[in-house]
């Protein structure tokens, strides 16, 4: 974790944020059952590298539908 930022925190603000634009985000029944069924240390780690990364790509000049559509190609080559 990068100092004593909350990267969980800071997700689920951006979820909430994005939430009320575009309905078909996760809700939050299925964010808790996401959450439920996953290591939590392992979920942690992923929270923490991807705010790492997409702050750093961020700051290179990528936008953040662009971080997001590059990690749905991840997932999509896995």
């Amino acid at each position: 974790m990068v100092g004593d930022f909350d990267t969980y925190k800071w997700f689920k603000k951006q979820y909430k944020e994005e939430s009320n634009i575009n309905e078909s985000w996760l809700g939050p029944d299925q964010i808790d059952r996401f959450e439920g069924t996953a290591n939590m240390r392992d979920l942690k780690t992923l929270q923490d590298m991807i705010f790492v990364l997409s702050t750093d790509w961020m700051q290179e000049g990528f936008e953040k539908g662009d971080i997001k559509e590059y990690i749905n190609h991840l997932i999509d080559k896995s």
